[in-house]
């Protein structure tokens, strides 16, 4: 990768130094997004067995816990901050 990006700067390579100088000006943000959900798959699709059952209380509470507090938290800030005529009632 580093080869190739000194070349481009030396050179230019045409449509894949285009390429590598979006690469080079990405978001952070784009990138964790776009890769971190199949990185999180990946390393539990691949956990032990054993190590799953080690750790299943704390997994239990985080999602379901975890989830439904996060859930409160962003409906109360939703209701509270947004303009519009929202309310609890279903």
């Amino acid at each position: 990768g580093m080869v190739f990006g000194v070349v481009n700067c030396v050179t230019g390579l045409g449509y894949l130094g285009e390429s590598i100088d979006q690469w080079e000006n990405i978001d952070p943000h784009l990138l964790l997004f776009a890769f971190l959900p199949g990185l999180i798959f990946e390393s539990a699709f691949s956990m032990e067995w054993h190590t799953l059952w080690k750790c299943m209380g704390q997994v239990v509470v985080l999602a379901s816990l975890g989830v439904i507090i996060g859930q409160g938290l962003l409906g109360s800030f939703c209701v509270l901050i947004f303009p519009y005529d929202w309310s609890w009632q279903f």
